[in-house]
């Protein structure tokens, strides 16, 4: 099977995502949710532009801008939500910020250099774990448990934990594994593509179930 097709595919499942939540445009009125469909289809965008643009280019876009964009986005969501624990969303942020800044004047990883920022994104990804947690922490100790699923955050959540939880080793030891492991890099590649349909999916999904405001 052509792996490549299959990477290409999930920007169909990122278009999905954000035209369910124009669908269901009216659910989000009035509430922070409304930038979320704007997301989906500006992180489409920038996933095709960056199979449009040079090899040598597609990289830097991805590591530079897309995902800290990710991030920084995912960051605020749970900022918005979790509106109870400013100091910890904050104090999130600004670790996630520093260990890009680090990783970027490292003279092992300039601009334009074929490799991926394990440091940063590991250090991203375990903040935005920190907020999955002590959101469904939140959510248990609370009467909204009793309609989770129809909170949006809850599917949105899921499907970071799902994503972000299976793909860690796989982002955290990249440069490691594509220097010494390739087949074991290209088993799990197709884990990541999967893992990251089936968060987009409840990306939508987050759309349809949510609760009229």
């Amino acid at each position: 099977m052509d792996m490549l097709l299959f990477k290409k595919a999930y920007i169909g499942f990122e278009l999905l995502a954000g035209l369910t939540g124009l669908i269901y445009w009216k659910k989000l009125s009035g509430s922070y949710w409304q930038y979320f469909p704007m997301y989906l289809l500006s992180i489409a965008c920038l996933e095709t532009l960056n199979y449009l643009i040079p090899i040598s280019l597609r990289g830097p876009l991805a590591i530079y801008i897309i995902i800290p964009f990710e991030f920084l986005f995912m960051y605020w969501l749970f900022y918005k939500t979790l509106n109870s624990r400013p100091k910890l969303i904050w104090t999130g942020v600004l670790v996630y910020v520093f260990a890009f800044i680090l990783e970027l004047i490292n003279d092992a990883h300039p601009i334009g250099k074929d490799v991926f920022l394990s440091f940063s994104y590991t250090i991203g990804n375990i903040v935005l774990l920190v907020f999955i947690l002590y959101y469904f922490y939140d959510l248990v100790n609370s009467d909204r448990i009793l309609t989770f699923y129809r909170e949006q955050m809850f599917w949105v959540a899921l499907g970071l934990l799902l994503f972000f939880l299976g793909t860690f080793p796989y982002f955290g030891m990249y440069n490691y594994l594509r220097n010494n492991y390739m087949a074991l890099l290209f088993s799990y590649t197709w884990i990541v593509i999967f893992l990251d349909y089936i968060m987009y999916l409840l990306f939508a999904v987050s759309f349809i179930w949510r609760k009229t405001n």
